[in-house]
């Protein structure tokens, strides 16, 4: 679906939802590209997607007077009806984010030797896995990786969902999820240790580096925002406007060589 072909070695950097296929992009990324990606916590992202996309409308047709009562009945039909849903945003509701990373047939979802082997096939195939709930630790990682600076990886929070419209989640539910998700679970657990692996081969320097940059973005966070107001999205205010704080207010930055899979739900 690109509109413009490379005309010299391929592009410097590819930022966006898109489903992950290696050797698709190797057509048209450069030789040196980093592959990466970003994974969330199963039953915190499933109900993000759920909100996002209107799945219990969508997957259900439902009116507005129904889609209103059905959100606190139980799940069992809503799953069911997910699976069969053949809109694409009903795909991001069941192992989404084993969806987006290449397993695309939903026959293997409940097929466990089918997903460890594409899980391993994704070890191979990318070169970093940032873990949303330790995004600094996985920043941390990101920098080393890539040869950047602390001030590269510095970041303001955007369209951040208020707390208000967080609602507790039932343990009852979260087992459903978990199991009707078993996939992304499963690709969720087995990233959590090698995020852990690499942190133990970092070094020593660590905890340090990662106080100094937390140290870091906050002094920059209370420079550049307000961050007792926000706009009509819950986005932080620019109170700055130094080069440093521009930088950081930019949705993409240009960084060279790399190429980011982004598989969490955008603002969410």
């Amino acid at each position: 679906m690109l509109l413009r072909q490379p005309t010299d070695e391929g592009f410097n950097v590819l930022v966006n939802h898109v489903p992950f296929h290696r050797a698709n992009m190797e057509k048209v990324m450069k030789p040196t590209a980093k592959y990466v990606t970003i994974l969330r916590e199963p039953v915190s992202r499933w109900y993000s997607v759920v909100e996002y996309y209107s799945l219990f409308k969508l997957a259900l047709r439902l009116t507005k007077e129904q889609y209103g009562a059905i959100k606190k009945s139980p799940l069992d039909d809503f799953l069911s009806a997910i699976a069969k849903c053949k809109y694409f945003s009903c795909s991001l509701g069941y192992n989404g984010q084993l969806f987006d990373l290449g397993l695309t047939e939903k026959v293997y979802y409940t097929d466990e030797h089918a997903i460890q082997r594409k899980i391993k096939t994704i070890e191979k195939e990318l070169d970093l896995v940032l873990i949303a709930e330790y995004f600094d630790e996985s920043l941390l990682l990101l920098k080393k990786m890539m040869c950047w600076t602390f001030e590269d990886i510095m970041y303001i929070k955007k369209k951040k969902r208020r707390n208000v419209s967080r609602e507790p989640t039932r343990i009852e539910q979260a087992n459903a999820i978990r199991k009707w998700n078993k996939g992304d679970v499963m690709l969720y657990q087995r990233f959590i240790r090698t995020l852990w692996n690499k942190i133990h081969k970092y070094g020593p320097n660590f905890q340090k580096d990662l106080r100094r940059f937390r140290g870091m973005n906050y002094v920059t966070t209370k420079s550049c925002v307000n961050t007792t107001s926000s706009d009509i999205n819950g986005n932080y205010i620019l109170q700055n406007r130094s080069d440093l704080c521009q930088n950081l207010n930019r949705d993409i930055r240009p960084y060279t060589e790399m190429l980011v899979n982004i598989v969490n739900m955008r603002g969410q």
